[in-house]
């Protein structure tokens, strides 16, 4: 090989701990400012994730007597109701937007492939359709986006009804308890 062939190699070092944490500090500080922005401004159905934690919330009591269990259960199927009915409603707004969105890139599609024909004076070549397709994708950015807050919607209002339920399990738990627990001091006593 002769001298002017030859490439230079140059040695990446390797990274330091110094600089992993930093990096990971640096990551941690933009996902707490937006974590923080995104509860306080971001709105589902009108209301900040705040204010939603608020209305979904459930003050479990460290002493879930036969009583107790009650209040909460009930509070719970409450919770739990508006919890589907929110769902229900941003699955089918989710399903019509979703529904627009495939409808709208189909015009573009069409209103593309018309386009080349008035040019060229025929039909485009198969070839050209990939591109035509993606071209159609990307003009429909915002309806994009608008049909990612939707999913937005439907996974937050998925998650509270998971929370929800797992609550109510741990009310059902204590009032199993709390029979077996009434039904040994009958026995015992």
């Amino acid at each position: 090989m002769t001298e002017e062939n030859k490439v230079e190699v140059k040695t990446v070092p390797a990274p330091t701990v110094d600089k992993l944490l930093a990096d990971l500090f640096r990551g941690q500080a933009i996902n707490t400012a937006f974590r923080n922005k995104f509860l306080e401004e971001y709105k589902i159905d009108g209301k900040t994730l705040n204010e939603w934690r608020t209305i979904f919330a459930i003050e479990m009591p460290l002493d879930l007597d036969a009583i107790r269990c009650k209040e909460v259960g009930l509070q719970i199927l409450q919770k739990l109701e508006s919890a589907f009915f929110y769902l229900v409603s941003t699955e089918a707004v989710l399903t019509a937007l979703e529904n627009g969105m495939e409808s709208d890139k189909n015009v573009r599609l069409e209103a593309l492939i018309s386009g080349y024909r008035k040019r060229a004076g025929k039909e485009p070549p198969g070839s050209m359709l990939p591109e035509f397709r993606k071209q159609a994708d990307n003009e429909g950015t915002t309806m994009g986006s608008t049909v990612a807050n939707a999913r937005i919607s439907r996974d937050f209002f998925n998650t509270i009804i998971k929370h929800l339920t797992s609550c109510r399990k741990i009310v059902d738990v204590a009032s199993i308890a709390n029979g077996t627990i009434a039904r040994a001091e009958r026995v015992y006593s």
